[in-house]
């Protein structure tokens, strides 16, 4: 996991556009209320096209799936500017994949930026 020291290091105290070169959207678990009345729990858009840095670690741990298979994990952090209400029931869009949001960290407490750790290869969604 980056640390918070790491993170200032290399942003600094201001989170200057051009080290946020990636666009990504946060979503969240709606429940839709479908064409027969009943409701169903779908993804939407909860802050789109948000600048980002991502970085990019591969986990080896294999994991198990619920067919009997492994999968193997990749864990992705996000840096973002400070947005309020970003939670770990969320997940991230980014290049055409998903990505579970496992831990929210405002570094420092700073409300300046947050770190999302991230993970994909076993999908919520």
């Amino acid at each position: 996991m980056l640390t918070a020291s790491w993170i200032v290091s290399r942003y600094g105290d201001d989170m200057r556009a051009g080290r946020l070169d990636k666009r990504i959207t946060i979503q969240q678990n709606t429940e839709i209320r479908g064409t027969s009345g009943g409701y169903r729990a779908d993804w939407s858009d909860f802050l789109g096209w948000i600048s980002a840095s991502v970085a990019l670690f591969i986990c080896g741990t294999p994991l198990a799936t619920d067919k009997g298979g492994e999968i193997s994990e990749m864990r992705t952090e996000f840096i973002i500017r400070y947005r309020p209400g970003i939670t770990e029931q969320m997940r991230v869009s980014y290049a055409g994949k998903f990505y579970n949001i496992r831990h929210v960290s405002d570094v420092n407490e700073s409300h300046d930026m947050l770190v999302l750790t991230c993970d994909t290869g076993v999908n919520d969604g």
